[in-house]
């Protein structure tokens, strides 16, 4: 039996949700996701899993939505952005790069996103904006 299939069965028995889970093994949970779906974890990742499975349970990285605070959201944001800002850089002098990022992105999400995050700068612009957007966010599933 591989460790998904363990996984699985722990989950049941216990009953367990899939957030619960990652929290568990310390890992995020859109990489739980991942790995559920079949995408192979980082070694470090293989590693947190296989401590979990044979009894060592460390502690839990990542909260579920429930239990994060606002304040540990803007922090996340906050280092969503760098780290946005990072990655974005070798775009501004690589044209195939870019040219991958246009067949790969959705730009209404990221045009959706941007707006979303620009109208909260004031309260009443952010309920404007929220009462006439209609878009719903669509995953980058573009390619």
């Amino acid at each position: 039996m591989n460790y998904i299939e363990q996984i699985k069965g722990y989950m049941t028995e216990k009953g367990i949700t899939r957030n619960k889970m990652a929290s568990l093994i310390g890992m995020p949970s859109t990489t739980f996701r991942d790995l559920m779906k079949g995408v192979k974890p980082r070694p470090v990742t293989e590693q947190k899993i296989i401590d979990f499975l044979s009894g060592k349970q460390p502690t839990p990285t990542e909260k579920t939505p429930e239990e994060t605070t606002n304040q540990e959201r803007v922090e996340k944001l906050k280092h969503v952005l760098l780290l946005l800002e990072l990655e974005l850089r070798p775009f501004i002098q690589d044209e195939e790069a870019r040219k991958l990022l246009r067949k790969k992105v959705d730009f209404a999400d990221v045009g959706y996103l941007t707006s979303q995050i620009n109208m909260m700068d004031e309260e009443e612009r952010f309920k404007r904006w929220k009462s006439n957007s209609n878009y719903k966010f669509n995953f980058f599933r573009k390619g």
